[in-house]
């Protein structure tokens, strides 16, 4: 009995030690992480501040005068952009051990590397991993590999010392886990120290070019005149072993001078330091106009980041074309003016950057415009001034300016023109003084500053001026649904020469739903505009984000640039160095619909035609289930004219390099891009052109009262052109399809 009794206890302690083993098992795998810090708490908790820039207690999101900050969990978070970047200061954590192998967080706020980041630090006061912001207001996940460090008692340091554009940092939930949370976890630096790396060099090349990657850790350089001039400062991943790209300086006017380069908290050895070099051409130039996703058709830089079309004008045969522009990386980053020049609209001359701004500043989207009547009093010789309006963050509105006819650029030595903090400027001429309206020079007309207040709540600012450079405010208008890179002009309608209206646009509305640039028409009596209808999407496809029209053009014509927007954080394609490309120029016409609404027709310019090549040629060709049309062309772009006579019911597709375009006869509607418009036949026949490129379809039907386009790279398995019928029988009348020339063929860029 008692032997049976011992045994039944040995059992049970057996049970009971396999059931603890399980739980303590089921335990560690559910509990993975250790939370160090999550914010939530009504103040810092055990954490030490000083300075100013974090204030008493964890921000519940935006501070005032921030954009939306979005990405982080909970309630709170670490926020440092109080007194609008001016404040600065650091948050210690207490000390803690290391037990997991990541370290993981969400970091949102400016990207200045070793002045606003979030450094782990040892015991002997080493700094072995710093992370610095994305400029971006939207926390990301991050990961440190502290596997090498487990055991050791660390502190956690966050940094604000720098007061300029982007001097900022978030930081929330930081806690460490047995799985990484982005998808890169960042390596320690213990045994790679950083320093910062100073080299002079004397200037032999026309270019001085450095190794771009972007999955590389950030860093800042600065290049140097004699007596620490500054040339120019920007962020930049320097590529550890095969670049992505290189990032060309012009260096031109300083041959035979010695510069020096300077870069901030660089690894010591950082293999970068030893392919930096000079030459006479840019590197790989031939090739880069020919990668598998270069557009062919449409501009894009050789290299590096664009967004908003800026600064548009027409001047003696040129049209001279600015845009956002990161020449250092494929990342929204270092914000200059890219420049470009075209006499024809097709073929374009890239210049790189278009002008340097005074260091620690940042040159945001603004506009264009010919100072005809020397009202400036800037004019030199015989070239009437030419004026960019630019917005500088924290500082309101410059004026950088042309007395060549373009050639050279000067920053106007008493910036800024207005301390207005908004920005988009867009500044046009107004023929006539509205009643009330006091004008000291210039008789009959002023200048007209149209700016957005960046609240995203369709609020736009209008200020006038009678010599362009001193700036009085006036009116503010709402327009609902409307945000960002305004413009403005008056057009006549088609066929009634004398009924006159004024078109406002805009370049942004839902970016997340696609619903994107609009237009309002309505009338401007020189400080306000009022619209007479319902605003429009400029584009009924996804991505026409910031728009402009280039001023002075000849004639009267409105041509329209407009950037294909990418989310920014969007990754490059295969093999390209640079991640986004603009729309063909459109031209723009205003016409009057039967019941009484004002629209705008959208038609690529006539200038494009010059590329069209070889032509193939379709007539009176039936489409149904059982007999779809296939091209069988090889070439990936192309200019098609097609005209179809859709059948009484069912559907039809246009399937372009991967894309579908569908037509439905029942509901009349074209599907495309995740959009729907309604598109109804005209005499029983809807015509439709398609400018098909490496990586983008847009398509405009009934002589573009409809316009449908989107970014889409080619799919190189898939068929250029098929057009099918999922059910009905559709007749083809004509198909025109237009092998289209490479702009590139003749340009590789005669800036060299």
């Amino acid at each position: 009995m008692n032997k049976l009794r011992r045994d039944c206890l040995g059992v049970c302690w057996l049970f009971l030690l396999v059931g603890v083993g399980a739980v303590w098992a089921q335990s560690s795998t559910r509990t993975p992480e250790f939370l160090i810090a999550d914010f939530e708490r009504a103040d810092y908790g055990n954490w030490s501040a000083t300075g100013d820039a974090f204030g008493a207690a964890p921000a519940r999101g935006a501070l005032p005068g921030q954009q939306a900050v979005s990405g982080f969990l909970g309630k709170g978070l670490v926020n440092t952009f109080l007194n609008k970047d001016r404040s600065t200061g650091t948050l210690t954590s207490p000390s803690f051990t290391i037990e997991r192998r990541y370290i993981n967080f969400l970091i949102g706020g400016g990207r200045h590397p070793g002045k606003t980041c979030i450094n782990l630090i040892l015991a002997d006061g080493r700094i072995v991993h710093t992370s610095t912001g994305p400029n971006n207001e939207r926390l990301q996940k991050a990961t440190w590999d502290v596997s090498e460090f487990i055991g050791q008692t660390v502190t956690l340091q966050i940094v604000d010392s720098e007061k300029e554009s982007w001097g900022h940092i978030s930081i929330d939930h930081i806690h460490q886990s047995r799985t990484p949370w982005a998808a890169n976890s960042q390596k320690p630096w213990v045994n790679m120290p950083l320093i910062d790396f100073t080299l002079s060099i004397k200037i032999t090349g026309n270019y001085l070019n450095l190794p771009v990657d972007d999955s590389m850790q950030r860093c800042f350089m600065t290049l140097k005149q004699a007596q620490d001039k500054p040339v120019t400062g920007f962020t930049i991943s320097l590529a550890e072993k095969e670049p992505v790209f290189w990032a060309s300086i012009d260096v031109r006017d300083y041959k035979g001078q010695t510069l020096t380069y300077v870069i901030d908290q660089i690894i010591k050895d950082h293999p970068a330091l030893k392919m930096i070099h000079q030459t006479d051409t840019i590197p790989l130039l031939d090739s880069l106009y020919n990668r598998p996703y270069r557009p062919q058709f449409h501009y894009s830089p050789r290299v590096g980041w664009v967004n908003d079309p800026n600064g548009l004008l027409y001047y003696n045969g040129v049209y001279h074309f600015f845009y956002q522009y990161n020449a250092y990386g494929m990342k929204w980053s270092n914000m200059r003016w890219g420049y470009t020049t075209s006499t024809d609209l097709v073929h374009w001359t890239e210049y790189g950057i278009a002008f340097e701004l005074p260091p620690g500043l940042l040159a945001f989207s603004g506009g264009g415009v010919v100072d005809w009547k020397n009202t400036t009093g800037l004019q030199k010789g015989k070239h009437p001034p030419l004026l960019l309006y630019v917005t500088v963050p924290d500082n309101g509105q410059f004026l950088v300016y042309s007395v060549d006819g373009g050639t050279d650029w000067i920053v106007y030595d008493k910036n800024p023109v207005t301390t207005i903090m908004n920005r988009d400027p867009k500044v046009f001429w107004y023929p006539a003084s509205p009643k009330g309206f006091a004008v000291t020079s210039e008789p009959g007309g002023h200048w007209v500053m149209t700016l957005f207040s960046g609240n995203y709540n369709g609020t736009f600012h209008f200020s006038t001026s009678t010599n362009g450079l001193d700036w009085t405010p006036h009116t503010t208008n709402v327009f609902p649904g409307h945000n960002e890179c305004p413009d403005m002009f008056e057009m006549a309608v088609e066929g009634n020469p004398s009924d006159k209206k004024w078109v406002f646009l805009s370049g942004a509305g839902n970016h997340k739903r696609g619903d994107c640039a609009k237009y309002s028409v309505g009338t401007f009596d020189g400080v306000t505009f009022t619209p007479v209808q319902d605003s429009i999407r400029i584009d009924s496809g996804k991505g026409s984000y910031s728009t402009q029209v280039f001023s002075d053009a000849p004639n009267g014509r409105k041509i329209f640039m407009s950037w294909f927007s990418r989310l920014f954080g969007s990754v490059g394609l295969p093999g390209m160095p640079s991640n986004a490309q603009f729309r063909v120029p459109w031209e723009l016409t205003l016409y009057q619909e039967p019941g009484g609404l004002y629209r705008l027709r959208r038609w690529p310019v006539r200038e494009l035609d010059i590329l069209r090549g070889k032509k193939h040629h379709w007539q009176d060709v039936s489409v149904s289930p059982e007999t779809p049309l296939k091209t069988d062309i090889e070439k990936r772009e192309l200019d098609i004219d097609v005209t179809i006579r859709p059948g009484r019911s069912g559907s039809f597709s246009f399937h372009l390099a991967g894309l579908e375009i569908q037509y439905d006869c029942n509901t009349r509607t074209l599907k495309g891009f995740e959009k729907t418009v309604e598109l109804r036949p005209i005499n029983g026949e809807l015509p439709f052109r398609i400018l098909v490129d490496r990586t983008s379809v847009e398509l405009f039907a009934h002589n573009g009262a409809v316009a449908m386009s989107g970014f889409w790279p080619t799919d190189y398995e898939k068929e250029v052109l098929t057009v099918i019928s999922t059910q009905g029988t559709h007749r083809i009348t004509t198909l025109d399809v237009h092998e289209m020339k490479s702009i590139w063929e003749e340009a590789v860029s005669d800036s060299q």
